[in-house]
């Protein structure tokens, strides 16, 4: 009787939780992506990436998805000419990656975001 009534309280708890992790998920994603406009608004400003880490909406932005549990991890090419962001999601989607870059790519691959000459997600 105890069990049947301990599994019928944490199922829902359960099922609560990886709602709210799937919400969250998609919060730190549409942040990634913004940080992906305001990159490109900077970009055309001063025809560099190389200043995108100090832009304030890009550090509040930033701010958001390390409340939600994530963190999001910037690359700026040497040049200044491309940049890369990427994220891992929270709850039982952690290990996946959602990345961003200069060239318009937005997607689940981040492999090559990382310092360099070109960083990017593919």
């Amino acid at each position: 009787m105890a069990a049947v009534f301990g599994v019928s309280v944490s199922t829902p708890i359960f099922i609560f939780n990886q709602l709210k992790y799937s919400a969250d998920n998609v919060l730190i994603k549409q942040s990634l992506e913004v940080i992906k406009n305001w990159a490109e608004i900077d970009k055309v400003k001063r025809d560099s990436y190389a200043f995108i880490e100090s832009d304030p909406e890009i550090i509040k932005k930033k701010g958001e998805i390390k409340k939600l549990g994530s963190a999001a991890e910037m690359h700026i090419g040497l040049n200044g000419k491309s940049f890369c962001a990427k994220v891992n999601f929270i709850g039982i989607q952690k290990n996946r990656l959602w990345c961003v870059d200069s060239s318009g790519y937005s997607g689940a691959v981040g492999q090559n975001c990382r310092p360099g000459n070109n960083p990017q997600c593919r």
